[in-house]
C-alpha cells in the first residue's frame, strides 16, 4: 500500500513540474498543488486556438502555459536555463506585421501609379486627336520670375505711365487698376458709359483688342515676362466689355463680351457712324450702257433680328427691268471691290455688335439687287 502511494505521488510531481503549475520562491521552496481539467478552450481573437499543453484550474484560476500563451499570440518564448529566466520576444512579431502591412501598402500603390500611367497615357491620346496643346511649358514660363518680387511701388510706377500715355485713348476717360504680384498681375480698364459711351461704342473691335494688347506689352516691358490678365469694365452698367490675357511669352487671347441687349438706340446711333463712312457707294464698270460710276447711297438701315443684325443699303440704281442686262455684265474687278465694300461693313457690325451680320444692296424700286453673307450674290 505504501509503495503504491509513492508512485502516484511520483507521477503527479512529474506531471506537475512538466506543466509548470506549481510555485517556486526565490528561495527555491517547494508547494504542492491540485490540478483541475475541465476541457478549457482558448479564443485568440475570436478564433479558437488549440495549445500544446492542456489549461487546467488551481483553485478559481485558469492557468495556461507560458509558451503556449506566448505562441498563440504571435510572440517567442524562451527558458534561459543559466539564469533560470523566462525570455519572451514581441519585437520580431511586430516587425513582420508592419513589415506585411508595409508590403500590401507599397503593393497598393505600384498598382494605383499603373493605372494612372495608363490613364494618362489615355488622355495624351484624346488631347493628339482632337488637337489640344500642352500648356505645360507655359505654365513653367508663368511661374519662371517668381523671384523678381514686384513691389507697391512698382505698380504705382506703371499705373501712371498708363495713366500718361493711354487715360484719354479713343476719346474715353479711362481709369486703370493694377493688381497682384511676381506671379501674376490683373488689370481693369474702367469707363463710364453715361459719359464716354458714344465714344466708346466708336471704337472698333479690333482698335479695342489693339489698345488691351499695347497696354498688356507695356506692362511687360516695365514689370517683366510676368503673366497679366485683364478686363474691360464698364463701371456704369456694372457690365464687363471684353477679357484678355497675355502669357510670359507674350501671347495674347482677346475676348469681346457678346452684347445680347441691343437697343434701337445702338443701331441708330450706329447708322449713323455706317452712313457717315460708307454713304459713297464703290464706282463699278458695267459695261457701255450704263454709268456704274454714278450708283449713290441713299440710306443705311439697321435691323436686329434674333441673333443676327441685318444692314440694308439703298441706292439710287435703276430699275432691274431696266438695268438687268448691265447688273449681269459687271466686270470681275467691280464684283471684288463691291464685295470688299459689303465685307467691311459686315465686319464693322460684327465687332461692335459681337453678332454675325447679313447685308443686302437695293436698287430705287427697294428691289434686292445684291446680298453679302460670306460671298456676294448677285439678284
Amino acid at each position: 500500500m505504501k509503495l503504491r502511494s509513492k508512485k502516484i505521488m511520483a507521477v503527479l510531481m512529474a506531471s506537475t513540474i512538466a506543466t509548470g503549475a506549481f510555485a517556486v520562491s526565490a528561495a527555491n521552496l517547494t508547494k504542492n498543488v491540485q490540478l483541475r481539467y475541465n476541457n478549457i478552450n482558448v479564443k485568440v481573437d475570436g478564433q479558437y486556438k488549440v495549445p500544446n499543453m492542456e489549461p487546467f484550474f488551481i483553485g478559481d484560476s485558469v492557468y495556461v502555459s507560458l509558451r503556449d500563451a506566448g505562441q498563440l499570440i504571435g510572440s517567442q518564448v524562451n527558458w534561459n536555463g543559466t539564469t533560470n529566466t523566462v525570455e519572451i520576444n514581441t519585437s520580431s512579431i511586430a516587425n513582420s506585421a508592419l513589415e506585411a502591412e508595409l508590403a500590401a501598402r507599397n503593393h497598393e500603390l505600384a498598382v494605383a501609379k499603373s493605372e494612372m500611367q495608363k490613364m494618362q497615357a489615355k488622355i495624351e491620346q484624346y488631347e493628339k486627336k482632337l488637337g489640344i496643346t500642352d500648356d505645360k511649358d507655359t505654365d513653367k514660363d508663368d511661374n519662371k520670375d517668381e523671384d523678381n518680387s514686384i513691389t507697391s511701388s512698382d505698380l504705382k510706377d506703371m499705373l501712371k505711365k498708363l495713366d500718361k500715355y493711354y487715360s484719354d485713348k479713343y476719346d474715353v476717360e479711362w481709369e486703370f487698376t493694377l493688381k497682384g504680384n511676381e506671379k501674376g498681375l490683373r488689370l481693369t480698364m474702367e469707363y463710364d458709359s453715361k459719359q464716354d459711351g458714344k465714344a466708346f461704342k466708336a471704337i472698333s473691335k479690333s482698335s479695342l483688342e489693339k489698345l488691351a494688347k499695347d497696354i498688356m506689352r507695356d506692362i511687360q516691358s516695365g514689370l517683366g515676362k510676368i503673366k497679366v490678365e485683364g478686363k474691360v469694365y464698364d463701371k456704369r452698367e456694372e457690365v464687363t466689355k471684353a477679357e484678355f490675357t497675355m502669357s510670359t511669352k507674350g501671347v495674347f487671347d482677346f475676348e469681346y463680351k457678346r452684347n445680347n441687349n441691343i437697343t434701337d438706340q445702338d443701331l441708330k446711333e450706329f447708322t449713323k457712324i455706317l452712313e457717315d463712312k460708307y454713304g459713297k457707294f464703290p464706282a463699278l464698270n458695267l459695261g457701255a450702257t450704263f454709268d456704274g460710276s454714278s450708283i449713290r447711297v441713299r440710306s443705311v438701315k439697321l435691323i436686329q433680328d434674333g441673333d443676327e443684325v441685318e444692314f440694308e443699303i439703298y441706292t439710287d440704281y435703276a430699275n432691274m427691268s431696266v438695268a438687268k442686262k448691265a447688273w449681269d455684265d459687271m466686270s470681275g474687278a467691280s464684283k471684288d471691290k463691291l464685295e470688299t465694300y459689303l465685307d467691311d461693313i459686315q465686319e464693322e457690325i460684327e465687332e461692335e455688335f459681337d453678332v454675325d451680320a447679313t447685308g443686302y444692296v437695293f436698287n430705287e424700286s427697294k428691289e434686292i439687287i445684291a446680298r453679302y453673307d460670306t460671298s456676294l450674290k448677285l439678284n
